[in-house]
């Protein structure tokens, strides 16, 4: 994921999107927690990746603060 973030960082400023975009991370964790198989780990996978999209945004900042 991480990896991905600069490629990420550079169509969000070439189209000018925001790196939050709470529509599309709401998006994102429901469709990925379809493929889900032990639904008693839903709140779990949920609250992973929620972390992991605030981790992937930290990065974005520091990246567009650097210019990147």
């Amino acid at each position: 994921r991480m990896l991905m973030v600069k490629k990420i960082i550079q169509y969000k400023k070439e189209y000018n999107i925001p790196i939050y975009d709470s529509s599309r991370e709401e998006y994102l964790i429901n469709q990925n927690s379809t493929y889900l198989p032990d639904t008693s780990l839903l709140p779990y996978y949920q609250q992973w990746l929620k972390e992991t999209l605030a981790v992937s945004k930290l990065y974005q900042s520091h990246l567009i603060k650097k210019d990147i």
